[in-house]
């Protein structure tokens, strides 16, 4: 735990004269329990004082890198912070004082920084054509049946829309699923005839009507998979070899994936990251007169601003995480242009601000919901030349979302 923190404050105390502004702003950095009566700059990763325990004023402690603080920790003292957001493992940057070595009189929290930008839109290629991409999350059946309809009419939109890509996100059979204990077939066949060749069926006949550009489809799995490891981050679905003209376009991809789609750079995770945040979250009240935050749009920067699809420690107790796993493969390294984070919370498309790397971050909530339909998304990304009749490098403001019901 102590490396991690080393190497998130690393980025987070970088980052931290520019995001305030003036660089006299923040003074140096110091171990979180060097004791001085100046302001220091004090980079570590945010606890609770008891293990799993949620997060109030009184109850947040700061813990620093095995090399700068020997994995000590402080008490925060956020009553003379006007602004903050913080949860367990969350690597932030405090500009502060701490007198007596125990305890950080916090004035300011930098919640991390996005990562790089490994290659700017406007040095890629990028299609010069408009197309479309359409995501859906899982469940892909009703709860009251294995007919898999929903999944047959989103297939049908994919047609309709021409989609370039289809990112489905598990579960596809889930784990849970009420009706799976009285199938007819087993799990591996049941995800076979109904998921796998229903897409083979819809790349088929999108590739014989449009050989010059037919779709791809990529599948996320979730935890939730009956047939996939529980264990986070996950490795592709297991299944047999496509047909020989369809392998090229479909995609089983690992959990968290990042993909390219017509030179769009796209990262999707199939945890519900925003609601266990949100859950962990201890936020400080707005200032008087002061607009309301958009809780959304915050908890979505959170994950770029970590760095990582499941930026809390400890993770949450019904979900198995390999720790050392994930902060490899778990890892944004690269900032994305589009980021879609399913949850159960209500449907979006936002664009995170600049500090949170700016990307498009979309959530289209679940393709159903018990016996009833839900929503996906369909994302038309245009070409440079279309936006309001000027060039633009920026991915985000050329993307349109539809956020509609199946």
């Amino acid at each position: 735990q102590g490396g991690g923190a080393a190497a998130g404050g690393g980025a987070a105390a970088e980052a931290s004269p520019t995001e305030g502004g003036e660089e006299a702003e923040w003074p140096p950095v110091a171990g979180v329990v060097a004791a001085g009566p100046e302001a220091a700059t004090f980079v570590g990763r945010v606890c609770s004082d008891s293990e799993g325990g949620k997060l109030n004023p009184q109850s947040v402690w700061l813990e620093g890198s095995r090399s700068s603080s020997g994995a000590c920790r402080a008490r925060l003292d956020l009553s003379e912070c006007a602004e903050y957001a913080l949860f367990p493992g969350q690597v932030v940057a405090v500009r502060g004082v701490n007198l007596l070595g125990h305890t950080i009189r916090a004035s300011r929290v930098l919640c991390g920084s996005p990562p790089p930008n490994a290659v700017p839109p406007s040095e890629r290629e990028i299609s010069p054509e408009p197309f479309n991409v359409i995501t859906a999350t899982g469940p892909f059946t009703c709860s009251d049946d294995l007919s898999f309809a929903p999944l047959d009419a989103l297939l049908e939109q994919a047609t309709s829309r021409r989609a370039l890509a289809l990112v489905l996100v598990g579960p596809f059979v889930e784990a849970d699923h009420p009706a799976l204990a009285a199938a007819e077939v087993g799990y591996e066949d049941l995800f076979e005839q109904r998921v796998m060749l229903k897409v083979e069926a819809f790349l088929a006949a999108a590739a014989e009507a449009y050989p010059h550009a037919p779709p791809h489809v990529v599948l996320v799995p979730s935890p939730r998979d009956v047939l996939a490891s529980p264990v986070y981050p996950q490795p592709p679905l297991p299944r047999r070899r496509s047909p020989e003209q369809i392998a090229p376009l479909l995609h089983l991809a690992p959990n968290p994936a990042a993909i390219d789609v017509g030179g769009v750079r796209i990262a999707v995770g199939s945890l519900d990251a925003l609601l266990m945040i949100g859950s962990a979250e201890l936020a400080s009240a707005p200032q008087p007169g002061a607009p309301r935050p958009d809780r959304l749009l915050r908890l979505a920067s959170h994950v770029l601003q970590q760095r990582s699809f499941l930026p809390l420690l400890p993770p949450p107790a019904d979900l198995p995480v390999d720790m050392a796993h994930n902060f490899v493969a778990g890892a944004i390294d690269t900032r994305p242009d589009i980021l879609l984070l399913p949850s159960q919370l209500a449907p979006f498309a936002k664009v995170l601000p600049d500090a949170a790397g700016g990307a498009l971050c979309v959530n289209a909530g679940r393709l159903t919901r018990n016996a009833a339909g839900g929503n996906y998304a369909t994302l038309s990304v245009h070409p440079r030349a279309q936006v309001d009749g000027a060039r633009t490098s920026d991915i985000a403001p050329r993307v349109a979302v539809e956020i509609a019901k199946i």
